[in-house]
């Protein structure tokens, strides 16, 4: 007798679920007609039959290897697969395992059918998309949108086709959001940056498309994809399709999406959806050529772009002008009281400053070598007795497991047994673990000179960024290592200057002047005299 495992599945979530049930019924049919027997049942619910990273239809292969059935039925054989590809590999794999495939469309499934009925599944699909993408050019020339709701507008699901099925794609102005979009493009026209505007949102309530604060990418958006509020069409009553194409990549299944040129657009009128003005519209398109031509500019890195963060906040400190930079927060959203602005030019002299002073001052570094070997020598002899422990421990539980072994060879039906044997394996396995997770202690020679060395590199590294050498890139990689990050408070210290704050890694700047690639890369995190591992952080 036969032992039969079922695959059922359907493309689409506007199909009945009880599809799959259908499909298994009319398999089990099959199956009590063959004198066979059904042991599992696979499935997958609105899965298209071109994805071939499908859970229903992987689980049947990684079952298939455990020898559990012998016959794969399903309805068809592009319930299996569509994709010529995928349903060759499928009838390979299941065919070195003994495991024949039927369908009740097809019967038993051979070589011909795969090729045959493959290349069919797959013109079907190609036959699908074209007639797809008819359907939508249909709609677009009827004046409906087959794609997602846009901000400032809402569906309507009133109105019925002569079938009486509903007629999707149907769309009214919505007044609220309406007046937001005319708010956001007459600011921007008026000069304001979609940073300022984000802005102004958030701190008047309005809500965003999406309900979490607006942002400066969802007013800006993408010229080439259309999206964006300043970039959407449909405001001046346009509905545009095909601006591009989808491909599926044949190594990892996924939809891929590549712009169509132009001339390729289909442009459908709907005065009836215009939001905006043609003239404040041309005005807004106007000052986003500004803009565009401004941010195609090449800007020079800076060594600490990224490593400066906000005090108040948390959020990062960006440029926001003749070379200030500012919150993030406070100036995309609004929620952050950080007021102050910093040129980054001074940042950057106060860190190197630091770098060259602060941090290698001959009794201050000598002190923090000290202990940091110390803290090696302690680490070293605390993880040497947990490692002879975890060693002893582990010997144990291995003669626990044999003896558990025997016993279950004696009484393989013992549940006691068998759940006695499962959890020996188990701290067998943590303890491994645990003994793999310990390193050895990191030996450190730490060179007589290090702080006049540390000083004099730093200077040099400081030097090739000033100067702009063809180094500066190294320069600058080798600086950052040694940077945490740097703070700015939203206070003044003493003289008048914004408030920053410099975090070092103590491991990073022992490697760097000592020449220790190891301990560099070893991540250690920064130590403070009498206190441990924690961050080291000086006050500029």
């Amino acid at each position: 007798m036969n032992r039969y495992a079922i695959y059922a599945r359907y493309s689409s979530d506007r199909q009945a679920e009880t599809s799959i049930d259908d499909q298994i019924a009319v398999c089990k049919k099959h199956i009590e007609a063959s004198g066979g027997t059904v042991v599992q049942t696979f499935t997958d619910y609105a899965i298209s039959g071109a994805k071939s990273e499908r859970p229903g239809l992987l689980e049947l292969m990684a079952q298939a290897q455990s020898g559990k059935f012998d016959v794969v039925v399903a309805e068809a054989l592009d319930r299996l697969s569509r994709d010529q590809e995928n349903i060759a590999g499928v009838f390979k794999r299941l065919q070195h395992r003994s495991i024949e495939i039927e369908t009740i469309a097809e019967g038993k499934v051979n070589e011909l059918h795969i090729g045959l009925k493959g290349t069919m599944n797959a013109l079907f699909l190609k036959d699908l998309a074209a007639k797809t993408k008819r359907g939508q050019v249909g709609a677009v020339e009827r004046g409906t949108i087959p794609g997602g709701l846009s901000y400032g507008y809402e569906a309507i699901r009133t109105e019925f086709d002569a079938k009486g099925e509903m007629i999707r794609g149907l769309r009214r102005v919505k007044d609220d959001e309406a007046a937001i979009v005319r708010r956001i493009f007459q600011e921007f026209a008026n000069g304001r940056s979609p940073k300022a505007i984000a802005k102004s949102l958030n701190a008047d309530n309005v809500p965003s498309p999406r309900g979490q604060g607006w942002r400066a990418n969802a007013i800006y958006g993408n010229a080439k994809r259309g999206n964006g509020i300043l970039h959407n069409r449909l405001y001046i009553g346009q509905i545009v399709y095909n601006r591009q194409s989808f491909f599926r990549d044949p190594e990892t299944g996924k939809r891929t999406a590549r712009p169509n040129p132009e001339s390729e657009w289909i442009v459908q009128h709907v005065p009836e959806l215009r939001i905006v003005s043609a003239e404040l519209w041309d005005a807004a398109h106007a000052a986003l050529k500004v803009v565009t031509h401004s941010n195609d500019k090449k800007r020079p890195k800076r060594v600490l772009s990224g490593l400066v963060t906000c005090g108040e906040c948390g959020g990062s400190f960006i440029g926001r002008g003749l070379g200030r930079l500012g919150c993030s927060n406070r100036a995309e959203k609004g929620t952050c009281g950080n007021k102050i602005h910093v040129l980054m030019d001074e940042v950057e002299g106060r860190v190197f400053s630091a770098l060259s002073g602060l941090l290698v001052d001959a009794d201050l570094v000598e002190i923090y070598v000290k202990e940091y070997l110390a803290e090696m020598a302690r680490l070293q002899s605390t993880e040497g007795k947990r490692h002879r422990r975890l060693e002893r421990q582990y010997a144990k539980v291995s003669k626990d497991v044999e003896k558990a072994v025997d016993a279950f060879i004696q009484s393989p039906r013992s549940s006691h047994l068998k759940n006695r044997l499962e959890e020996l394996e188990d701290t067998k396995e943590r303890l491994k673990a645990e003994i793999a997770s310990i390193g050895n202690a990191v030996h450190v020679a730490i060179g007589p000179g290090i702080a006049e060395s540390y000083r004099r590199k730093v200077n040099e590294l400081a030097e090739l960024v000033a100067s702009e050498d063809l180094n500066g890139a190294v320069a600058q990689a080798a600086i950052r290592k040694l940077i945490g990050k740097v703070t700015i408070s939203n206070t003044k210290t003493e003289q008048g200057r914004p408030s920053i704050e410099l975090e070092g890694d103590l491991a990073a700047i022992l490697a760097f002047a000592n020449g220790d690639p190891k301990l560099m890369g070893n991540r250690m995190e920064a130590m403070v005299a009498g206190i441990g591992f924690e961050p080291m952080t000086f006050r500029l």
